[in-house]
């Protein structure tokens, strides 16, 4: 269960219009049982995972035994020698964290802090970072820091033991190149941006000319767009068990 999923469930985060029974869930992993007449992108017997956050919310919700959904809905096939329980538990923490290191990028050489390193968007933003060419300062607690460095944390910073700011000012007295805060409230979060190396609020301007934030909690906006894309429920869908 992802927070998000707390968050449907009490009302206080509605992305799109609901149905009633509302049935809970946004990432699923499942086999195509049937599949409608003219139906070309899957087939029968396909292993799928992806994030079923579909308007009307509720209406496909990933608790249930079988889910019925058009066949461009956001499921992609399972790679091989992925674990089904894993794929079901990748799209809204992967795919949040793939949109922020996106905003982030280019890495190669910079250094980025992450906030909150240890939780699931925090795990797979490392990884991405990591991947990306960036030096992570991964902010965890101690139990948590060999993990991390395993996932290409160059450094790992307990927040409980120390400072985290006075210690990433230690190790980077010219500044950081980037920060992407998970947890901060709007207080501790200003305190972290100034560890940022002076003008680089913005990245350079992405096409169409809207600017890609590196720093600021605008991102955390790009993630839950991600999570929330609502797409139709048409007819002629594939069930997935």
């Amino acid at each position: 269960m992802n927070p998000m999923d707390r968050t449907l469930a009490s009302g206080d985060w509605q992305p799109a219009p609901a149905t009633f029974p509302m049935v809970l869930g946004a990432d699923g992993e499942g086999v195509v049982e049937s599949v409608g007449e003219g139906t070309k992108r899957f087939s029968r017997g396909d292993d799928l995972f992806g994030q079923l956050l579909i308007a009307p919310i509720g209406s496909a919700g990933t608790y249930a035994d079988y889910v019925v959904v058009t066949e461009d809905a956001p499921l992609a096939r399972v790679p091989d020698g992925l674990d089904p329980v894993l794929a079901a538990a990748l799209p809204t923490s992967g795919g949040s964290a793939l949109a922020l290191v996106e905003l982030l990028e280019p890495l190669n050489g910079k250094t980025v802090l992450i906030v909150g390193a240890g939780g699931g968007v925090g795990s797979f933003s490392t990884q991405l970072a990591a991947n990306a060419g960036g030096r992570v300062i991964a902010n965890v607690r101690e139990a948590a820091a060999e993990r991390m460095r395993g996932y290409g944390a160059a450094e790992t910073i307990d927040h409980t033991a120390v400072s985290l700011p006075d210690a990433v000012r230690q190790a980077h007295p010219d500044g950081i190149d980037a920060l992407m805060d998970l947890v901060s409230q709007a207080e501790a979060f200003s305190g972290l941006a100034q560890l940022r190396v002076p003008g680089l609020d913005r990245a350079p301007r992405a096409a169409g000319g809207r600017s890609r934030f590196r720093t600021d909690r605008r991102a955390a906006d790009h993630a839950d767009r991600a999570r929330g894309g609502a797409r139709r429920l048409e007819p002629g869908a594939a069930p997935l068990r």
